[in-house]
């Protein structure tokens, strides 16, 4: 049975607003199927032709996956994305999806993230590519790795070595603030962890100055 999509699911999937989707509904220039309480929901094979891929054959090209820990590294995304296209391209594999993403890597609730598990499951690309696993998750990359594998998709890393240690620190800091947060309640966590972020650093220095 094709599945179907209420227009908050489809809304992300297709790029239009969920109201702009009930207009086009009620002007029938989409395909819907209306449910007993009154909600439209659209078929999978309408939601892909305004995703406006035509179909391909199963399991082909590839989907790609950048990521960036902060707003600050933002430029790195687009760099990220024209290496992989270069990679793909050399490997004569098209490209069929670029997901581009400003997040932690420790964060397992990133929209995009979720969004890429239903766009491998919408368009069954052959590879999943990304820079390096941490990018794709500082933790639980098998899981994700594993979620994909149903539908014909192998997850691809480019490059196996590490991220920066930028990236590093920002995730780190997630983590302890988390953590502090909790154990602390919200405003002591902040004096926390900036106590905490000041001594890391400090040690940081100090061992630079002993190796320089």
């Amino acid at each position: 049975m094709e599945r179907l999509y209420s227009l908050k699911e489809a809304s992300p999937l297709c790029g239009y607003k969920p109201r702009t989707l009930r207009q086009m509904c009620y002007d029938k220039r989409i395909g819907f199927i209306k449910t007993q309480g009154g909600h439209f929901r659209l078929p999978e094979s309408e939601l892909m032709r305004l995703v406006g891929h035509k179909p391909a054959p199963t399991n082909s090209g590839a989907v790609i996956y950048t990521r960036v820990s902060s707003a600050e590294n933002r430029s790195n995304l687009d760099s990220q994305a024209k290496r992989l296209e270069d990679y793909c391209i050399a490997k004569g594999v098209p490209v069929r999806e670029v997901i581009k993403e400003t997040a932690s890597g420790i964060n397992d609730r990133r929209p995009k993230l979720l969004r890429l598990i239903e766009k491998v499951r919408l368009l069954r690309p052959a590879l999943l590519v990304v820079e390096h696993k941490d990018r794709l998750a500082r933790i639980g990359a098998p899981y994700i790795e594993a979620a994909i594998k149903p539908f014909g998709c192998s997850l691809e890393i480019v490059n196996p070595a590490e991220t920066s240690k930028d990236d590093l620190m920002t995730d780190l800091i997630a983590i302890i603030t988390s953590f502090c947060a909790r154990y602390y309640g919200q405003r002591r966590a902040k004096r926390k962890t900036d106590r905490i972020i000041a001594e890391l650093k400090s040690k940081d220095g100090k061992r630079r100055e002993k190796g320089a």
